[in-house]
């Protein structure tokens, strides 16, 4: 397997560029299947915006952070940075976007 630490003297880079290859062929391969008669029609970017790009570099910088705290942090630390990271990604999502049912009952929840 590629990922066991004894198998490879590879890099933790390596290892998540073969990752990042595998996962771009499953999702070639999805869009080609799913989404085949839209890109012929429109093309590829059709309907990209700022706020996709945004998205698109944030959900990258994420990445090569997690990579970085896998890599130096211990495991008590690990835990509460990916805690911590999903409820703010929770909070965000619930403000910005305004979507959620609880979103207007959510100081009420949170102050009792």
């Amino acid at each position: 397997m590629m990922l066991k630490k004894g198998d490879s003297s590879a890099s933790l880079w390596i290892k998540n560029m073969q990752l990042a290859a595998c996962s771009c062929v499953v999702a070639i391969v999805n869009v080609m299947i799913t989404e085949r008669e839209h890109i012929a029609a429109k093309g590829l970017f059709h309907e990209f915006e700022g706020i996709v790009l945004c998205i698109i570099v944030s959900q990258a910088y994420g990445g090569l952070l997690i990579g970085l705290v896998v890599k130096y942090a211990d495991n008590i630390l690990k835990v509460f940075a990916t805690s911590i990271s999903i409820v703010v990604s929770s909070l965000i999502g619930i403000f910005y976007f305004k979507d959620l049912q609880f979103y207007h009952d959510f100081w009420k929840w949170f102050w009792c």
